[in-house]
């Protein structure tokens, strides 16, 4: 590959929770494009979820790897999960009512074939389960089958909290929101309730 052709660089991130690198149920290697050539990639107009592809050129992946280690503490961890689960539910509440949709990066890029990839198993299986099953499957799927029992206690609590519990928390918001605008059809006034209920500036052009 010629410096030319090269527009993206990637990297593997490494989760690092209350000091434990996790290594297991499926956190690592997770490859992230993370460096790019300006213009040539895309950050997706999403809630949640939103992935950086490249638009046009060759991407090259990194032998080493970069560190997610919050040093805020359990506290700050459950909060900012919190938070997401929020704007997941949201998501999946606009998506469900044909007002968002999940973009697709460039066909031949594999940060966006593993984008499409994850979003084809969440609408096509979990999503269709209820949440109260799905996140314990996706747990337990992670945690034994993943082998995340490897990261020991701190893994424990990672994979709880971030494999059960935000993925029931966010499974619950979702299920308000769909109660809090049942019956509404109107495009507007769908808008004006979400506005109100999450207290969020919704964009439905």
């Amino acid at each position: 590959m010629t410096p030319s052709a090269s527009a993206g660089l990637k990297d593997k991130r490494i989760t690092i929770f209350q000091g434990k690198f996790i290594r297991h149920g499926g956190r690592y290697p997770l490859t992230l494009l993370r460096i790019w050539r300006s213009g040539k990639a895309r950050v997706e107009d999403s809630w949640m979820d939103e992935h950086i592809y490249l638009m046009e050129g060759e991407q090259v992946t990194f032998d080493g790897g970069f560190s997610d280690y919050s040093l805020q503490g359990l506290t700050y961890f459950t909060n900012r999960h919190n938070g997401y689960a929020s704007r997941e539910a949201l998501q999946v509440l606009l998506q469900r009512r044909g007002l968002a949709t999940a973009e697709m990066g460039a066909a031949g890029a594999s940060t966006a074939r593993q984008a499409a990839r994850k979003r084809f198993w969440k609408k096509a299986l979990y999503n269709r389960i209820p949440y109260e099953f799905a996140s314990l499957g996706y747990f337990l799927y992670r945690y034994l089958l993943q082998l995340g029992f490897l990261d020991g206690r701190e893994g424990l609590q990672y994979h709880f909290l971030q494999g059960l519990w935000y993925r029931y928390l966010a499974g619950a918001k979702l299920r308000e929101l769909e109660q809090s605008v049942r019956g509404i059809l109107d495009k507007e006034t769908l808008k004006d309730t979400l506005e109100r209920v999450t207290r969020q500036k919704i964009d439905l052009t």
